[in-house]
């Protein structure tokens, strides 16, 4: 029965971690102006985010944004002034993916579920 215990303790910790969230990098498709203009109005991005910027000499920089003064995006020990930016990638929670995620591994824990029972069912 101890091994039960831990079955069933290892199969929510599965489901658990999955509800912590998927994510991943949505491009802020806009042309270069309007993007820029995205940018400093707060629209495109926000201080916390996780963002990839792409400069206009092909340099890429990963960070989260800590301040936006207005003229440039600023992340700890990065300043990239908004004129600059060529591209920009923002990190976004994906819900269907994580409803996914969430939905596969509760199947496969009721399945080991009713596995077991089956399995205890036919022992007794």
């Amino acid at each position: 029965m101890n091994d039960f215990y831990r079955k069933t303790t290892g199969y929510l910790v599965i489901c658990l971690v999955t509800l912590a969230g998927c994510t991943s990098m949505n491009s802020v498709e806009l042309s270069t102006q309007r993007l820029h203009q995205e940018i400093r109005s707060g629209a495109a991005v926000q201080i916390k985010d996780y963002v990839e910027v792409v400069t206009e000499e092909g340099e890429v920089l990963s960070f989260t944004v800590t301040g936006l003064p207005g003229d440039a995006v600023v992340g700890k020990g990065v300043e990239v002034p908004v004129d600059s930016i060529a591209s920009l990638k923002v990190r976004a929670f994906d819900g269907g993916k994580t409803a996914g995620a969430t939905a596969g591994a509760g199947v496969v824990v009721l399945s080991m579920f009713g596995a077991l029972f089956l399995f205890l069912l036919a022992a007794w």
